[in-house]
């Protein structure tokens, strides 16, 4: 898996790249990384979900089946987005 590319200088890049004179302060560069990081993570799982959806694997996921999974997963993010505080302590009380 590729990170993205930098070099073609698209609309995103030109907006987050400096001029060869400025400088990156540390938290920048910081929240930089974690960016990145995250976004690779995401990658991952997204293709690690994909493959367990593709049943015949050739590539190709049946739709129902991917749009349930994403239904279910919207779902869990509305319900932590509801309260998360609440979510977080119901979660330790659990342990």
């Amino acid at each position: 898996m590729q990170g993205p590319d930098w070099s073609r200088g698209g609309a995103s890049s030109k907006r987050i790249m400096c001029l060869s004179h400025e400088v990156v302060r540390f938290p920048v560069f910081k929240l930089g990384v974690l960016a990145t990081f995250i976004y690779q993570d995401f990658l991952k799982q997204a293709e690690s979900l994909y493959n367990e959806l593709d049943l015949t694997g050739r590539g190709k996921a049946d739709k129902h089946l991917c749009e349930a999974v994403i239904y279910e997963l919207h779902q869990a993010v509305l319900k932590t987005m509801d309260d998360p505080i609440r979510q977080a302590r119901n979660t330790i009380a659990v342990m």
